[in-house]
């Protein structure tokens, strides 16, 4: 026979929603593996009050099944803990309750459990003591606190034998791509959840499998994490493809600069250089002209003042080439 250990996802008076108790074995893989699936069960929260939700995910690993309700409902009638039902701001809190079992040699036993839909078999011992010690605790204490680990001790009672009469199918499993939806009532619940049950014997206990039975709405299957789930708007046997989640990859905005701007930029550019030029070519100019005159006056200094025209002459070339 399998033991199993706990797993509780919710919230306090005011830190948000965590693992408030996980087994000895979870380490940060195994918490996201099953926060995925916890996080699919809470898609409108707004109709999860009086329409519990419960769910089954496993790997090659571990095995989960739990429920996601109110945690009002789950406390029921225990008084002295319905302060818990409702954060610091008077919201209605929700709450994940759930059992792990490890998949070893010991696991193939598993069978139906019969108190699936009930409550009451989610309030294992200790859960509300639990769950009042770390009420008052605020988000930074959390963080900075190790999450309560519970080893794999738990028997659980009433395992039974399949239904010889449910009506057999294959669910859908991981690679696929596929989700398989049926309407939400009794007799549905029963098969999907016996069917997918023929999956935790050998060969098929390592296979990764999940179901959810309550969701509201097809569109919370196919664009979530279930692989097979019933839902309350599916009126027929349905196996569709699954839809990837939608990424924004927006193109980055480039603003084209505006051609006006741009020729008015590049024309007031070339003024004012062209500005800058002319004293230079005035001066070269007047060199040149002077030059000249005295080449005329002072012949003995024909070499030089040659040399010194030569000069003016190539500055005066470069200036204009550099226009």
């Amino acid at each position: 026979m399998a033991l199993w250990s706990v797993i509780v996802y919710g919230r306090t008076k005011q830190a948000d929603y965590r693992f408030l108790a996980i087994p000895d074995d979870f380490g940060e893989e195994e918490q996201n593996w099953a926060r995925k699936y916890i996080h699919g069960t809470t898609v409108h929260r707004e109709r999860l009050p009086g329409n519990p939700r419960w769910s089954l995910f496993k790997n090659h690993q571990h095995c989960v099944f739990g429920v996601t309700c109110m945690l009002q409902e789950l406390i029921g009638s225990e008084r002295k803990y319905e302060y818990m039902a409702k954060d610091g701001g008077r919201r209605s809190l929700h709450i994940f309750v759930g059992y792990v079992a490890q998949i070893n040699e010991d696991f193939n036993s598993l069978r139906i459990l019969p108190v699936l839909e009930n409550l009451e078999f989610f309030k294992y011992r200790h859960l509300f003591t639990s769950l009042e010690k770390l009420w008052h605790l605020k988000s930074y204490q959390l963080i900075n606190r190790k999450i309560d680990e519970y080893p794999y001790n738990f028997k659980l009672p009433n395992e039974t034998e399949l239904r010889d009469n449910f009506n057999e199918f294959i669910p859908c499993l991981e690679g696929e791509n596929q989700a398989l939806i049926m309407p939400d009532n009794q007799e549905n619940r029963h098969n999907l959840w016996e069917n997918c049950c023929k999956f935790f014997d050998y060969p098929y206990k390592y296979i990764p499998l999940s179901l959810c039975l309550g969701l509201p709405e097809k569109r919370d299957v196919l664009e979530g994490p279930f692989l097979n789930a019933t839902a309350s708007d599916a009126t027929q046997y349905l196996k569709l493809s699954k839809r990837k989640s939608k990424e924004l990859n927006e193109p980055s905005k480039i603003t084209e600069p505006d051609n006006r701007n741009a020729s008015r930029t590049k024309h007031n550019s070339s003024y004012s250089i062209s500005r800058r030029r002319l004293p230079i070519r005035m001066i070269l100019l007047i060199s040149i002209f002077v030059g000249l005159i005295l080449l005329v006056i002072w012949k003995k200094y024909t070499l030089a003042i040659q040399i010194f025209m030569s000069l003016l002459v190539g500055l005066c070339v470069q200036n204009v080439s550099g226009k």
